[in-house]
């Protein structure tokens, strides 16, 4: 089992490319179920009668919703690592020829609009990882919306509300944080190395 970085944990078993070029929403992740807003917890106990019984406990409290403004003091010119996700987890969505083309496509638009400049990408079935500097005279946010509206448009894909966002305070948190993402389909059972996934894009100026 793994957990990615802004996304419920699920099961993987080895799938390989073979398996994602079947029918999408057909194949290979298997979830373990869709979060809920609040996560009860249970605690095994034993009853009177000596037959095991699951108590509830407390439940735990809603994740909130943090807003995604650049305060003033912040350097304006820091990647960005940015994950978006798809609604429905566990299912292949994303890793698709047609699909990721229309996200290269989309984003080298906005790259030659200066809306962002891409250092790393990796589309994985249900989320897209995304490191990048960001016009914030436009609004990271709303460069997201349209983003996610233009491939929701054109492959029926459902995403989840909002995105995940981490700025990124170093050059060695850069190469770090770039490794991460190359090495995801890896941790997930889906290739043996980072050049079988054809899935991902990588500049070749790391530091911008």
């Amino acid at each position: 089992m793994t957990a990615d970085q802004g996304g419920q944990p699920y099961q993987l078993p080895w799938v390989g490319l073979s398996a994602l070029a079947q029918p999408r929403h057909r194949v290979g992740l298997t979830t373990l179920g869709q979060q809920p807003e609040t996560t009860r917890c249970y605690l095994k106990s034993k009853s009177i009668s000596g037959n095991a019984m699951m108590a509830p406990m407390q439940e735990l409290p809603k994740r909130k919703r943090l807003p995604h403004m650049l305060p003033a003091w912040v350097d304006r010119s820091d990647p960005i690592f940015v994950t978006i996700c798809c609604k429905h987890r566990g299912l292949n969505s994303i890793a698709h020829p047609d699909v990721f083309q229309t996200i290269r496509q989309t984003l080298r638009i906005y790259e030659e609009s200066r809306k962002l400049k891409l250092f790393s990408l990796t589309a994985m079935p249900d989320h897209i990882h995304l490191i990048a500097r960001w016009n914030h005279a436009i609004g990271l946010g709303q460069t997201i919306k349209s983003f996610k509206g233009i491939i929701a448009k054109r492959h029926d894909i459902d995403w989840q509300q909002g995105f995940f966002d981490h700025r990124i305070r170093s050059s060695g948190e850069l190469r770090a944080k770039t490794a991460y993402v190359r090495a995801n389909p890896i941790r997930a059972g889906l290739v043996k190395t980072e050049a079988d996934w054809p899935f991902a894009y990588l500049r070749g100026d790391d530091n911008g």
